[in-house]
């Protein structure tokens, strides 16, 4: 064999691994850039939804507002929140009646019973952050005797 035999070629010439040193440091420049990009593009997207919703928000909020200036919607809010009339008319006012427990029912119960157990009752029916052993009566931290 001859000594030029001997010797293997190099599978990789210098201008192969120059230009691959310099593909690795363009990629190592670009990764970051990148990356940066498509985050600030998902923070944009993110960004325009809430942006839609406090439109939607703004425009309901609006539509209310308009509401308000109807002469009608504002004395029907003072009717059922305020429990306010117009001059002239008689406002009933329903005492401990719920939808679950007819009224007729009620009246019947209270007529068989007698006021000592209506009492019982009424006791029971109490939360209980309202009773008192001592006779107190507690509601809200404040005492009441």
């Amino acid at each position: 064999m001859s000594a030029s035999a001997a010797v293997p070629e190099r599978t990789l010439s210098g201008r192969a691994i120059v230009l691959t040193i310099v593909a690795l440091v363009v990629v190592s420049f670009l990764v970051p850039t990148v990356r940066t990009y498509f985050q600030q593009q998902s923070e944009l997207e993110e960004l325009s939804v809430q942006i839609r919703a406090e439109q939607q928000e703004q425009a309901d909020l609006y539509a209310e507002l308009a509401r308000w200036e109807d002469p009608e919607f504002v004395t029907q809010q003072a009717r059922e929140r305020l429990n306010l009339v117009q001059p002239g008319d008689r406002r009933y006012h329903v005492m401990n009646a719920s939808a679950d427990e007819p009224v007729e029912e009620e009246a019947q119960e209270e007529q068989s019973e007698s006021w000592a157990e209506r009492l019982w009752t009424a006791f029971l029916r109490m939360p209980t952050s309202e009773r008192s052993i001592t006779g107190t009566l507690v509601r809200c931290g404040r005492e009441r005797t």
